[in-house]
């Protein structure tokens, strides 16, 4: 197991330390952000100038701009909003996630140009965006966006209704991994631990060839490592 093997997650080339990232961001947020290029993408974009060659770097469609750049930035990325240049890119938010020991050459010189306050363009301009006080990098251990634990509790609740605003919030983060990596939800209800959202991740297991368990219920730590997503039991 490692924190750089590499998936399919919405269509992009990303690896577990960036869906990780992205899926905490997402939890902040309240909504599934649209990813517009990956990771690991050598050459697949020539104005990327080399950024997505290696890990951690996403480009993301250009909406709730400074909300989104905030919560992202908190989330341990190097990343800027990108208005559009003509002949080469559209508007976007473009991000590299710090700590990615796989990231290229190109896009660690932009991690360095961040923590310098610059834009991370050729022109080595100013950063005028938000910027966090502190700036480290992403600790996966270190990030707790669910708790199985709860989880499985709230699965057991009638129609899996959490009772609480945050345990939706938890289930949602569920969801969105699951759909990132294809699963369908049926007529899964936002927020609840129901039947669908249970035979979906049921179904993901058998996929991951995640067996039973000391863990009794449908989430245990291989399932959300598997998901990509830091728990509170792995803190």
């Amino acid at each position: 197991m490692s924190m750089y093997e590499r998936f399919t997650f919405r269509g992009v080339t990303l690896d577990r330390m960036t869906i990780a990232a992205l899926l905490c961001a997402e939890k902040k947020l309240g909504y599934e952000m649209n990813i517009i290029q990956g990771s690991y993408n050598r050459g697949g974009v020539s104005s990327s100038a080399g950024t997505h060659d290696g890990g951690g770097a996403v480009d993301l469609v250009w909406h709730d701009i400074r909300r989104k750049n905030r919560v992202l930035r908190k989330t341990n990325f190097a990343g800027w909003p990108r208005r559009r240049l003509p002949g080469e890119w559209d508007r976007h938010w473009h991000g590299i996630l710090i700590g990615n020991e796989r990231a290229s050459g190109a896009a660690k010189d932009q991690v360095r140009d961040y923590r310098n306050g610059r834009n991370g363009l050729a022109n080595n301009g100013p950063d005028h965006w938000w910027r966090p006080k502190k700036i480290g990098p992403f600790r996966y251990g270190r990030r707790a966006a669910i708790s199985w634990r709860r989880l499985n509790r709230i699965a057991k609740h009638p129609g899996g209704r959490p009772f609480m605003p945050s345990g939706a919030r938890q289930v949602a983060t569920v969801a969105r991994s699951l759909r990132g990596f294809n699963m369908n939800l049926g007529n899964h209800k936002p927020g609840r631990m129901d039947e669908p959202l249970l035979d979906a991740i049921q179904r993901f297991r058998r996929i991951r060839r995640v067996g039973e368990t000391e863990v009794k219920g449908p989430l245990t730590p291989k399932v959300c490592y598997e998901l990509c997503i830091p728990t509170v039991e792995e803190n």
